[in-house]
């Protein structure tokens, strides 16, 4: 499928329905079904040289969601914390993938790729905390234009992955254009993991954070504004200085010129009248 692979177990050992199913898209997100964590792990380690910047494993397991299955044979449904998966062969479809499994697996792919972000927005959180505290007491928040730029990229991130590269906020293409009766099940189990209210508030303590580095930003510039203005006042000062200089030393040296003019002046005046007499 489309952004999608699909695989299973070639040999079934035991009853059909506990074969081995493995769904991985294209956005980052593996949901498996009846897959060993021990197999699990292996396709991990085997993935992680074909992804892009890939999560540590430490992440990766932190961020798992579980949920029991069980097999039914008239219909495919939540009920409580348990689904039920219509078998393939009472499905009138020609895929080989059971529609009903793939439908839960991207709802639960979708809610996996949220708690990443979540853990993302927590980190970001307690690097802003400490400037909340700096700001309470009226002091000046140590934030370097770097930092700053940094802090804000990381939320520009985080609402472009969520907002506008993700189908947090709408119901995928692949249900309206062609399987409609899909769009329930997966909108079912949408809902009971609270993707859709857990989306919202990410973005509001986003607008929160993105509120407290414009604040900080600001505060930057009005330091760096008083810093120019004290630079410049030192600047006038130290032209006024040396104005003041050029001023004192062009009037010594007017005086100086004065008096060595007058002195042989008067000299000569004097030797011209007391030589006669």
């Amino acid at each position: 499928m489309e952004d999608l692979l699909h695989l299973t177990s070639k040999y079934v050992i035991g009853e059909a329905d506990r074969t081995k199913e493995v769904f991985i898209f294209r956005e980052g997100s593996m949901v498996c079904w009846n897959v060993p964590e021990l197999e699990r792990r292996a396709i991990l380690t085997f993935l992680q040289k074909h992804i892009d910047e890939p999560y540590s494993f430490d992440q990766i397991y932190e961020e798992e969601e579980w949920m029991e299955y069980s097999s039914s044979k008239n219909f495919s449904c939540l009920q409580g914390d348990v689904l039920f998966i219509q078998d393939l062969d009472h499905i009138d479809v020609t895929e080989t993938i059971n529609p009903h499994k793939y439908a839960f697996s991207n709802a639960l792919a979708q809610t996996v790729k949220l708690a990443v972000w979540e853990s993302a927005l927590e980190s970001l959180v307690d690097s802003i905390e400490p400037i909340n505290k700096v700001l309470k007491l009226e002091k000046k928040v140590p934030c370097k234009r770097r930092e700053i730029l940094k802090m804000h990229g990381e939320i520009f991130e985080l609402r472009f992955q969520m907002n506008l590269n993700s189908e947090l906020l709408n119901t995928p293409d692949f249900y309206w254009e062609k399987h409609h009766a899909l769009e329930t099940l997966y909108k079912h189990l949408y809902n009971h993991l609270d993707i859709g209210r857990r989306t919202k508030v990410m973005n509001e303590k986003l607008n929160y954070c993105e509120q407290v580095i414009e604040v900080v930003d600001k505060n930057a510039a009005d330091s760096r504004t008083e810093r120019l203005e004290r630079i410049i006042i030192l600047l006038i000062m130290i032209e006024v200085m040396f104005e003041l200089l050029y001023f004192y030393e062009r009037k010594s040296s007017k005086k100086n010129d004065d008096s060595h003019i007058d002195g042989p002046s008067r000299q000569s005046n004097d030797s011209q009248i007391d030589g006669p007499s």
